[in-house]
């Protein structure tokens, strides 16, 4: 199975036509102009086809787009169960 990382890479890498070994989790990529506004919205939309989540307009940011591992930290975040879905279960 893969896991999330290299499904994101695989998406980014399609996107900004890179093999994914260019694209190591770190990598600065609108810093080092590998990826353009109108690739985020592109990739954006590649990860909410892949990946049961939404993206909040707000999440477009170069916060969460300035690399992969920020991207894999706000995929992961949007995939794990709220605490509230939580607490409810343990009632």
């Amino acid at each position: 199975m893969q896991s999330t990382l290299d499904t994101l890479t695989k998406l980014a890498a399609k996107i900004v036509r890179r093999a994914a070994e260019e694209l190591p989790p770190e990598r600065l990529l609108l810093e080092e102009g590998l990826l353009d506004s109108m690739q985020v919205i592109e990739l954006a939309d590649a990860i909410e086809d892949h990946f049961p989540i939404l993206l909040d307009p707000m999440e477009l940011s170069p916060e969460h787009f300035s690399s992969l591992s920020s991207l894999l930290r706000l995929i992961e975040r949007k995939l794990a169960p709220s605490v509230t879905v939580k607490a409810r279960r343990a009632i």
